[in-house]
């Protein structure tokens, strides 16, 4: 009998953000996110995680290079 699929994380909300960083470990790499409040969380990411957010990125530098341009 196959082993049933594991739960997806709940989603939970996380206090204001002060800053985030990308660290690489022998686990593979986390974002670390550190909140007004001293609070630290830290997030496992998977390849496909990190191609999604280097696709975002990509999207929204595209977006603000459009903003930036002059008007003709």
């Amino acid at each position: 009998m196959p082993s049933p699929s594991p739960l997806p994380a709940a989603p939970r909300i996380l206090r204001p953000v002060h800053s985030a960083v990308l660290l690489e470990g022998p686990a593979g790499v986390a974002l670390h996110l550190h909140g007004v409040d001293g609070a630290i969380t830290q997030v496992p990411l998977t390849l496909s995680a990190l191609r999604e957010i280097a696709a975002l990125a990509g999207v929204a530098g595209e977006a603000a290079t459009q903003d930036a341009a002059p008007a003709r």
